[in-house]
């Protein structure tokens, strides 16, 4: 981007908004807040002096300040109502999650962004997490051959469909959806606020939801994900994926040489800040034995995971407002994969077997 900083607005404060503020603190030569909107000048006043950006209370005077985008992380009941006021005023948008919940409300929307030539990307990050993007990369390199099947237990909802659908590889294809829902019991051991000190644990019932998305292309992908895997010390996240010539499981590559010779490897995080390294904590990279296929573009700043995929996500927009890229995660791929969550959550209601369409942004 020429050494400029990506200037952007916020509007919301809740937890996710957090997210882009710790990143823009952290990365101020690259980042800057020009502005937060919160409904109140009391909670205006507070989360200035909290976070020390500045704030408002009327939209017309955070857009003064002259931001390249602005995300927007509001609860969904509201979140088309400033996407609407955005995208007629001509103002590119980051958007924290899918803006629309029914299908008549994605074709609208898709509709309205068509007639406005809006600039919409959604905030999607877990496939630009380092490992994830890892195992994106072998496939990428075809290391698995052609890929059929992938089974995902790492995230929700329409993310979790993304993932399925990058692995795969199968665009907008028409897809059948079956799945169950069960409940199991498990003792909650963290939450959003911290660890849960074991005399105050309790067993709760959890729901796990099964789900398999049968695409049109014959490939298939699982979806088996329950919330409390996102906090808790003993439930294992996990992503398989299967090729013709191999197959990723976690951390482990097996594969078929050029030659036809099986060949295997771990896929092996490089951190700074840990064991004796002194240098601040943050990823570098991953490596698959002399393959680097991941290298962390924002070293050194001291960024979790989640952080670095924000990150990635705030860079992609502001390059693509300006014209140097192409989105990341573009308003039609948001669409499709929460359109899928929509029928996946109709198969879950119901027990039946949901065919996914092709739909108008497809």
């Amino acid at each position: 981007m020429n050494g400029e900083k990506i200037r952007f607005a916020v509007i919301g404060a809740g937890w996710r908004s957090q997210f882009y503020l710790s990143v823009a603190r952290q990365m101020p030569e690259r980042f800057e807040v020009t502005g937060v909107l919160l409904r109140s000048v009391e909670k205006a006043q507070q989360f200035a002096q909290q976070f020390g950006v500045k704030t408002f209370v009327q939209l017309d005077e955070l857009l003064q300040t002259s931001p390249a985008f602005v995300v927007v992380s509001l609860p969904r009941t509201v979140t088309p109502q400033y996407l609407d006021l955005l995208m007629k005023a001509g103002v590119p948008v980051l958007c924290e999650t899918p803006p629309a919940w029914s299908v008549e409300e994605l074709t609208k929307l898709w509709n309205t962004a068509r007639q406005y030539h809006a600039k919409i990307q959604v905030a999607e990050q877990y496939f630009a997490r380092p490992m994830i993007a890892a195992q994106l990369k072998a496939v990428e390199m075809g290391l698995l051959g052609d890929v059929s099947f992938v089974e995902q237990s790492v995230c929700h909802g329409y993310h979790g469909i993304n993932l399925i659908r990058r692995f795969l590889g199968t665009g907008f294809e028409s897809c059948e959806v079956s799945a169950r829902r069960f409940l199991i019991p498990v003792t909650k051991t963290c939450t959003r606020d911290g660890d849960i000190e074991p005399q105050q644990r309790t067993v709760e019932s959890v729901k796990r939801d099964l789900c398999v998305f049968s695409f049109a292309g014959g490939k298939t992908g699982i979806y088996d994900f329950s919330s409390e895997q996102y906090r808790s010390f003993i439930r294992h996240n996990r992503i398989q994926v299967l090729g013709d010539r191999g197959e990723i499981v976690d951390d482990q590559v097996y594969w078929l040489s050029a030659s036809g010779v099986p060949a295997s490897g771990e896929l092996t995080r490089m951190d700074h800040g840990v064991r004796y390294d002194i240098d601040g904590f943050c990823n570098r990279s991953v490596m698959l034995g002399e393959y680097e296929l991941y290298r962390n573009p924002f070293m050194p700043a001291r960024l979790g995971d989640d952080e670095i995929a924000v990150a990635y996500c705030m860079e992609n927009m502001g390059r693509y407002v300006l014209g140097e890229a192409e989105p990341v995660y573009p308003l039609q791929e948001a669409l499709q994969d929460t359109y899928l969550a929509i029928c996946m959550g109709k198969a879950l209601e119901s027990g039946e077997k949901v065919q996914a369409e092709k739909q108008a942004w497809a």
